[in-house]
Formats: structure tokens, C-alpha cells, sequence
């Protein structure tokens, strides 16, 4: 009944509850409501002690208001300016019209406006920095690899390197692969670098091969587009978004991309050399007679008008037709004006959704076609262009995710993304050559073009279809590559864990201005850079993204520092010290504030680790200790507490510890601590007769077998802790 009164009324009877607890339940109620309790007749002869001495532990999750002034954005204050002096054109409005009519107009300005400010953040672009000449010239010690495929010649790459000092040894991935079986393991490590010239799927296994910690530079020529006059070799460029994941997922074995031109000349040599010594401080490089820049992302600056609208017309092709994205794509063209729309899929009308999907666009009067086709076949691809008459636009939205980081992927791996990616978008290139496009788009994304762990063998492909699309331009044909971030609930790209996702309706209007603007490669994502920016260079800085990082990571503890701590560590402080260090690092991959929050007994599966998140962990962890991990040691090491014991194990690899000396230490800080106590003290009596006790234990536990000598740390510890209560 007490449920129905006001006041202070708190019941004292509870079914299937204790009375005792429901009555001190209640009267807790009433003292934290104000009313003053004689708590000397509720407990006679008790006495008041103090709250424990240590902080209350409090973590706030709620938004806390801001103190400072909300800031005005951009559009709110083009708004207002425009009403302050009385600008009525530029909202589409009469100045005569009443206010209800004028307030649809106003609003529907300040959307427009605003979403326009949301796609500005979107749009960046690959750009390039110049590299500052020195005078000193190159200088190149060791012995370096010359990889190469079989057959292949470098004369000029060997010649522009021995110039340099280098000692260099030109060989195959399977003379690399033997010269890692016979070698002595001494000699390995004294590799000083490792070129390579090698295509995409060899290059993975190159890495797969190499038993060496020296740095891997990945050498191309005509991967990216500089200067006026270059000609990108989209094979090539497969090879630089490959290089990107490399540095992500390997970076204490990551040299960088150094891209050459058709001609090393005595110049481009003298800069390849003071590249790969590691002079300029970059890791993505192109060369070129008149100097070397460095890859930069940079945002693009907003066009001035971004009113007009893109128009299509005819017949448009659409691969992947029958996917999220390519449903988004394909209501996009019915009403741009598109008359005729053939979406082709693998499964073509069987795939599941498609009535739903095309019964909207007849409707917009468009003539919707569904074709089952493998665009990775050029007989099947030539047969659907053939039959598409008046072909205007063509959208290549295709394409397979098998992501796996570089260790476990296989050649047949690899080909499969290749294929639906790279050969459908070369067969569509090399089939549509003679047909009037007004727009050749291809869906590329955002790992080719900053890289994502785990995302080797896609990244490649994508970075092929932006130099595709570079490569038409320079031949005068149409083309423009998306590397896309990811879209919500939509595509591949929806699960990307970095990248916010991007509300389609928005993406298809980015992707609207850029044929408007007729742009050749543009990345459109979404990323918080605070949060991104913090993870993608946890471990190694990037140059690529420098002018958009402007928080730099909070450094971490040198490793010898590190190392020099814990070989001043008792076995116990040790656990504990390699247990903190690894809760912290994960506490940082998962975002969370504090290690502390850390479980150390779940499996990192439960708290929501994937292949990714591994790679990063790993990397945070062989940093921190210098020791190399594999990509799979969270899997072999399933949860916090596993994996610091397995880090202990590799950071004192060969050490021997003295069990008594370490309890004997231990004794010895115990023995301080007493020193301070007296025996006629209640305290020293107390722990007087507490000594005695354990001693009689340990007396008692001879019988069970566990003698002193040969007592573990774990078990005298654990006397010690029942005895004394410490934890």
C-alpha cells in the first residue's frame, strides 16, 4: 500500500523477501530522504567508522553543455545576411509574397545549403607536395634486394643504387624464398633494404617470403599522374593501393611507394637513392626529371555555384545493378532524364528485391532491363553493350569483398577481387570506345586510396580503376573514379568500422557534382579526423594525410625504457606491468576511456575485435615492446590476460628467474614496512600474532606437501594474502 501514499512512506514487508533486510532497506530510504535516524538503537553498542580512503570512482557518460557561445555556421550566416539586407532573390522568393507562402522557400533554401556544406566535408582529392632538393648527394651502405620478376631488367635502378654505395643482389621471389631457407639467421637481419618491382599478386607473396626486418619499397613506373604529360599504367597503380595497406598492417617493415618515370636519369636516380635512405621523410614518391613530390590528401575547395544539375540521356548500363548501391544509382538516373536503364547483375532478375526495385522506376516512366551477366567475362560484357543501343552512361558499381590481412591471402584470393573489379571495368573500357558516353563512372573506394588493414587484395583493385579512369582522360575519353567511403546501410562499404557512413540520398548528390564539375578522381567520405586520424597513425606517422591531421598521438614509452623497467621488476610486477600496458592498447583500439575498463578474462571476439582491430592491436603492441607479433595473435592468444602473458614471455625470452630471490625481495620490502611498527603497539601485536599464524600454516602445509624451498611466488603469495589480506 505504500506505493499509494505520498511522503516518506517505504514498506517494511515484502513477500519472499528476508524482514530483516526489508526493514533496514526501509530505513536506509528514509535517511537518504533527510529524516533523522537513532542509529544507536538500531544498532546498540556499534560504533561509527570512516568511509573507505580511497576516491570514489566516477565516470560520467552524459553530454555536458558547453560554457562557450554556440558558433554560427557558414550557411546560418549567409542566411542572415542575406535577410539583413533584404537579399530576397537569392532565397528564390518575391519580396511581395505573404509569409506563409515565403517560409516553405526560406527553409527549403536552408536544406539545400546546409546539405551542400555536409558534401563540401566529403571531397578530397590526391594532390602532390614538392620535395626540397639537398646538395649532398645519396648515399646508400649494406646490401639491398633487387626483386624482380624473372626476365625482368633493371640495369638502370642497379646502376643509379651501386652509385649510391649499395651493394646490390638482383633476385626472383623464389631465389628470395631460398636465400631465406639456407641462410644463416645472423644474416638476415644485415639485408639493408629490399626494392621491389614487382605486380600486385607477387608483391603480396614477396612479403609472405621475406624473413627480414629491413624495409620494403615497392618501385613503379607510370602509377600516378604529376605532372602534365603523364600516362598512368593502371597495373601500376594496383600496386600503390596495395603498398598502402602494407604500410598499415606492416609498418615496422613498410618502406614506402616510390613511382619513377619511363627514363632514371643520373637526377631521378640521385632521387631514388635519397628516397629510399630515408632522407626525405616521405613514403609515397613521385619521381620526375624536374624533382620529387609526396602524395598529400587534401580537401577540395567548394565550387562557387553548385546549382546545376546533371542531365543524362539515352540508354545507361549499371553493373552491380541489382545491389544497394547500384538501386541508389539507378533511381538517381530515372530521374536525371535517363530513358532506358539495364542493370546488370550475376543473378540478374533472380537476385532478391529486384520487383521492388524496378517497379518504382517504370513507374518514372523508364524502361528498366535486368540482365543476368558476368562482367567479369568479356564475352558475356561484349554481348550486353552490343544490345544497348544508344549507350550514354555507364556506371561500374560491381565488385567482391574478401577481406584478410596479407599473411593469409592466396593468389586465387586475390584474382577473385581482381576480376569483378579490374577486368570487368577494362572490358567495359575497351567495349564502350566507340559509343558517345556522356559519363563512364566507376565505383572505387577510399582503401585504395589511403589504405585499410585487412583490405590488401581490394585496395589494389580499386586503385586500378582510379588509374583506369586517369588513363582514359589523358586518351580524351570520359571517365571518373568515386573512391568512396562508406555509405549507411548500404554496399560494402557499410561495415567499414572508421568510416561513418554517409546518408545515400547526400552521396548520390556528391556523386551528381562531380560529373557536374567532370572530375577524374575524387574520395568521398566521411571521417572524424580526430578520432580516424589518432588510429591510422598510432604506429607510424603519415605524410598522406598531414595537412588534414592536426593532433598529433600522444607518444608512447620507448621500448628500452620499457624493457629497462621491467628487468628492475620482480616476476609479479612484471605480470602486472605487461597486463597494464596491453589493456591499455586495446582499451585504445576499442575506444574505450580507461584500461581499466578492460576485462581481462574475456575473449577479444566477445568485446568486438575483428581482423582489423587485430592488426591494429598488433601494431600498437609491437611497437610499445619492439617485439614482431603475427596478424593472428589475438586468435592464438583469445583474450587480454592470454595475450600479456604470451607479450611477457617474448619480452624476457631466455631470462631465468630466481624464485626465492624474487619472495626474498618481497620479504625484504615487508620487513621495511614493520620496521616503522612496535611490538607492544595494538597494530604490531596484531600483526605479531598474525606472523605467527602464517608461520604455523606453512608448519601445517609441510604435511600437505608444499615445502618451503620449492614454494612457488603464486602459493607463498597466496599465504601471504590470506593472512595479511593483501590483494
Amino acid at each position: 500500500m505504500t506505493a499509494l501514499a505520498g511522503g516518506d512512506g517505504l514498506a517494511v514487508l515484502r513477500p519472499d523477501r528476508p524482514e530483516p533486510l526489508t526493514a533496514m532497506a526501509a530505513l536506509g530510504g528514509l535517511y537518504i530522504r533527510g529524516v533523522q535516524i537513532d542509529w544507536a538503537a538500531v544498532f546498540p553498542g556499534a560504533r561509527r567508522v570512516d568511509l573507505p580512503t580511497y576516491a570514489f570512482q566516477r565516470e560520467r557518460f552524459w553530454l555536458e553543455p558547453s560554457s562557450a557561445e554556440p558558433a554560427t555556421s557558414a550557411v546560418d550566416a549567409a542566411f542572415w545576411d542575406a535577410v539583413e539586407h533584404g537579399d530576397f532573390g537569392s532565397f528564390g522568393i518575391d519580396a511581395g509574397q505573404p509569409l506563409n507562402a515565403a517560409l516553405p522557400a526560406l527553409a527549403a533554401w536552408r536544406r539545400v545549403r546546409q546539405e551542400q556544406s555536409v558534401i563540401d566535408g566529403w571531397r578530397y582529392r590526391l594532390g602532390w607536395a614538392p620535395i626540397p632538393g639537398v646538395s649532398e648527394e645519396p648515399v646508400l651502405t649494406g646490401t639491398w634486394l633487387l626483386v624482380v620478376e624473372p626476365g625482368g631488367g633493371t640495369d638502370d635502378l642497379m646502376g643509379a643504387m651501386r652509385a649510391a654505395g649499395a651493394e646490390v643482389r638482383m633476385v626472383t621471389v623464389a631465389e628470395v624464398a631460398e636465400f631465406a631457407e639456407v641462410a644463416a639467421p645472423e644474416t638476415v637481419p644485415a639485408t639493408a633494404g629490399v626494392v621491389s618491382l614487382l605486380p600486385v599478386e607477387e608483391t603480396v607473396l614477396l612479403l609472405q617470403t621475406l624473413r627480414t626486418t629491413a624495409p620494403l619499397w615497392c618501385v613503379t613506373r607510370g602509377a600516378v599522374s604529376v605532372v602534365d604529360g603523364d600516362v598512368v599504367d593502371p597495373d601500376q597503380a594496383g600496386v600503390w593501393g596495395l603498398g598502402r595497406v602494407i604500410g598499415l598492417e606492416h609498418p615496422d617493415r613498410w618502406g614506402g611507394l616510390i613511382d619513377l618515370p619511363p627514363v632514371v636519369d643520373e637526377g631521378v636516380g640521385a632521387w631514388l637513392c635519397r628516397v629510399l635512405s630515408g632522407g626525405t621523410g616521405e613514403d609515397q614518391v613521385a619521381v620526375r626529371a624536374a624533382g620529387a613530390w609526396g602524395a598529400r590528401l587534401t580537401r577540395v575547395t567548394p565550387a562557387a555555384d553548385t546549382s546545376a544539375e546533371w542531365r543524362g540521356r539515352g540508354a545507361a548500363l549499371v553493373t552491380g545493378g541489382t545491389g544497394a548501391l547500384g538501386g541508389h544509382v539507378a533511381r538517381w538516373l530515372a530521374g536525371a532524364g535517363v530513358e532506358r536503364i539495364v542493370l546488370a547483375s550475376r543473378r540478374g532478375a533472380e537476385a532478391p528485391g529486384v520487383a521492388e526495385l524496378v517497379a518504382p522506376l517504370e513507374a518514372l516512366g523508364v524502361v528498366v532491363s535486368v540482365v543476368g551477366c558476368d562482367v567479369a567475362d568479356r564475352r558475356e560484357v561484349a554481348a550486353l553493350v552490343e544490345g544497348i543501343a544508344d549507350l550514354r552512361v555507364v556506371v561500374h558499381a560491381a565488385g567482391v569483398l574478401d577481406d584478410g590481412v596479407l599473411e593469409s591471402l592466396t593468389s586465387e584470393r586475390i584474382r577473385e577481387v581482381m576480376r569483378v573489379k579490374v577486368a570487368a571495368a577494362r572490358y567495359l573500357d575497351e567495349l564502350t570506345r566507340d559509343r558517345d558516353l556522356d559519363a563512364f563512372v566507376l565505383f572505387s573506394s577510399a582503401a585504395g586510396t589511403m589504405g585499410n588493414a585487412g583490405q590488401g587484395s581490394y585496395a589494389a583493385a580499386n586503385a586500378v580503376l582510379d588509374g583506369l579512369a586517369q588513363r582514359r582522360r589523358a586518351e580524351g575519353l570520359v571517365a571518373t573514379s568515386l573512391a568512396w567511403g562508406a555509405w549507411a546501410d548500404s554496399g560494402m562499404g557499410a561495415a567499414q568500422r572508421q568510416l561513418p557512413g554517409m546518408p545515400p540520398d547526400l552521396a548520390i548528390a556528391a556523386l551528381q557534382q562531380s560529373l557536374v564539375a567532370d572530375e577524374t578522381t575524387m574520395m568521398i567520405a566521411d571521417v572524424e579526423w580526430s578520432s580516424f586520424g589518432s588510429r591510422f597513425t598510432a604506429v607510424r606517422p603519415s605524410p598522406l594525410l598531414s595537412e588534414l591531421l592536426t593532433i598529433a598521438a600522444p607518444p608512447m614509452e620507448p621500448v628500452e625504457e620499457f624493457a629497462t623497467r621491467l628487468r628492475g621488476m620482480s616476476r609479479i610486477e612484471r605480470d602486472r606491468a605487461v597486463l597494464e600496458l596491453v589493456r591499455t592498447h586495446v582499451a585504445a583500439v576499442l575506444g574505450h576511456a580507461k584500461p581499466a575498463s578492460v576485462d581481462p578474462s574475456r575473449t577479444f571476439q566477445e568485446v568486438g575485435f575483428d581482423s582489423l582491430t587485430a592488426v591494429e592491436l598488433r601494431n600498437r603492441l609491437a611497437t610499445a615492446t619492439g617485439v614482431p607479433f603475427p596478424a593472428s595473435v589475438i586468435f592464438d592468444y583469445p583474450t587480454t590476460a592470454a595475450l600479456a602473458d604470451h607479450v611477457r614471455a617474448q619480452l624476457v625470452q631466455g631470462e631465468t628467474e630466481d624464485d626465492t630471490t624474487s619472495v626474498l625481495d618481497e620479504l625484504s620490502r615487508l620487513e621495511a614496512v614493520l620496521s616503522d611498527l612496535s611490538p607492544s603497539d595494538v597494530a604490531g601485536a596484531e600483526v605479531a600474532a598474525k606472523i605467527k599464524s602464517l608461520l604455523s600454516h606453512w608448519g601445517a602445509a609441510t604435511d600437505r606437501d608444499i615445502e618451503l624451498d620449492s614454494a612457488t611466488d603464486e602459493e607463498m603469495f597466496d599465504l601471504l594474502g590470506k593472512e595479511f589480506g593483501i590483494s
